[in-house]
Order: C-alpha cells, then sequence, then structure tokens
C-alpha cells in the first residue's frame, strides 16, 4: 500500500509483541528478510517500538525494543545486482515467468493459498500439485551467492535455497517442471540468437537456444535471415568432439559444419601438392 501511494519510507510497529506475546525476536528476524525482499523500494524503513507490561517476565525478558533494536538498527540492505528470474518476488511483485526478452510478473497474493508449514524447507517443492495447493516463499534474490543461508535460520526459512544444477545451461531437463524446482540453472545468454561462442565454458554457464538441426550453411531460413526462425533458434558451427584427434577432417561436409582447432587439410597428398 505504501508503494502504491508512492512513499519513500515506511514506519512500522511491534506487530503484536506486547497484545498476542509474538516474541520480539521472533518478529524481529522476520522483518529482516521481508526487507530484503523490498530492498530498493523504499529509502528508510522506522520501527516505532515501545516497552509494554510484558517486559520483564518470562515471556519477554528483554521487552521490545531491545531485540528490535539488536538485529534492525542500522541494518542496510541494498536491491540485489541478480538477474531476476521465476520464482523470485521484488517488492510486492512475483516473476510468473521470463523469456529472453520479456518478464511477466503479478502481485504478491498473501491469502492467495494457504501456506505450508514447512515454508522454504519444504521437501515438496519439486511436487507440482503440491505447490499448486500450498503458497511457498520466494526464492532468494541472491542465487548461489547468498551468504545468510548457512547462519541465519530464519532467512532460510523465508526463501527457497535451490541447489545449482550439476550441468549447468547444458542440462537435458532444464525445461522439465519438476527439475527445475529442485535446482537452480544459469540464466539465457544475453547476445541470444547471436551467440556463436561454443566453448564448454560458455555452454555451461549460460542457457541457449536450440541449436537449428540444418546448421548455418545449409539452413535457407537462416541464409533469408528468416526474423521469425532466427529469433528461435541458433546458427553456429559446434566444435567437433574430437579435436585434433578428428579423423573426418577430409570429409568436406563435416568440416564444414563443425569447428577443428586447425586450418582445413589440403586434399592432395604431401608429394602431390602443388
Amino acid at each position: 500500500m505504501a508503494y502504491h501511494h508512492q512513499h519513500d519510507c515506511l514506519i512500522l510497529s511491534a506487530l503484536g509483541c506486547g497484545a498476542f506475546k509474538n516474541p520480539p525476536t521472533h518478529m524481529a528476524s522476520i522483518f529482516k528478510s521481508v526487507i530484503q525482499q523490498y530492498a530498493g523500494y523504499f529509502k528508510t524503513i522506522h520501527f516505532a517500538i515501545i516497552d509494554d507490561h510484558n517486559t520483564g517476565n518470562q515471556h519477554n525478558p528483554d521487552g521490545n525494543y531491545l531485540p528490535f533494536k539488536r538485529i534492525l538498527d542500522g541494518f542496510r540492505v541494498n536491491a540485489t545486482t541478480h538477474e531476476l528470474c521465476v520464482g523470485m518476488a521484488s517488492g510486492p511483485f512475483k516473476i510468473t515467468g521470463k523469456d529472453q526478452e520479456n518478464m511477466i510478473i503479478d502481485d504478491v497474493y498473501i491469502f492467495g493459498l494457504p501456506p505450508c508449514q514447512y515454508g522454504a524447507e519444504c521437501y515438496d517443492l519439486g511436487d507440482v500439485q503440491h505447490c499448486q495447493a500450498y503458497s511457498h516463499p520466494p526464492l532468494c534474490p541472491q542465487h548461489g551467492a547468498c551468504e545468510q543461508f548457512l547462519a541465519d535460520g530464519m532467512h532460510r526459512s523465508f526463501f527457497i535455497h535451490r541447489k545449482k544444477c550439476q550441468h549447468g545451461g547444458e542440462c537435458l531437463h532444464i525445461t522439465d517442471e519438476k527439475h527445475s524446482r529442485q535446482y537452480e540453472h544459469p540464466e539465457f545468454c544475453p547476445a541470444n540468437s547471436e551467440c556463436l561462442d561454443t566453448s564448454k565454458d560458455h555452454l555451461f554457464h549460460y542457457r541457449h537456444l536450440p541449436r537449428c538441426k540444418t546448421g548455418p550453411i545449409k539452413c535457407l531460413l537462416f541464409l533469408k535471415r528468416d526474423p521469425e526462425h532466427c529469433r528461435s533458434y541458433l546458427h553456429c558451427k559446434i566444435i567437433c568432439e574430437f579435436g585434433t584427434f578428428c579423423v573426418n577432417f577430409h570429409d568436406q561436409e563435416h568440416f564444414n559444419d563443425q569447428l577443428h582447432p586447425f586450418y582445413q587439410p589440403c586434399p592432395s597428398t604431401p608429394f602431390s601438392c602443388r
């Protein structure tokens, strides 16, 4: 609501730490996690915290103010510099779809589905039916670079942290919904259909469009520069899997279709070449 009305700051309370006996440390930790989702949307967030009649007793020995001050005072969060992907939330929006050119966003609905009691640590995140029946927290905006995963249990509960797929951008199951829910995969190559880098390192670190089966030399649509076809497929030579030891180097079709670490061999023998 504050963002909708273009406010640049927030003033929040302890949200029931007194009347409803919510543990202040727990509430402050929740705020800390949620603030990371809204990083960049507000310049400052202020908390109006006072101690109450529960201060000093067994339920709340430190009062409301000290736990909030200890966890949130001076806490600074910068907007993520990582690329947003499907399953993440940015402020009041969630990313529901994405391709090479467009990103589909939707509003975050708090009561859209009943929340899963296990939160981000749910073991059924790969179960499509389960995820359609229960809501789960968004993906951590820091991707695999998150430094809080091991140290902050509350952060682990409020953000999903997926393992990186060992096959990277060359994963054969990258479009499988169950697999993609369980493992993190690279983003699409920024060069899109113009990419010509076929090195192993590059193919591992980026996803790519499917390669045209006809190849760059024989594909008539590519030679005619058909825009729809060229946007949908890669037209580049692949690296010969045998490299320097390729025995098909005299096969003209093979040599034209694949890259080799040497010049095209002379078709004549050393003694007959003039």
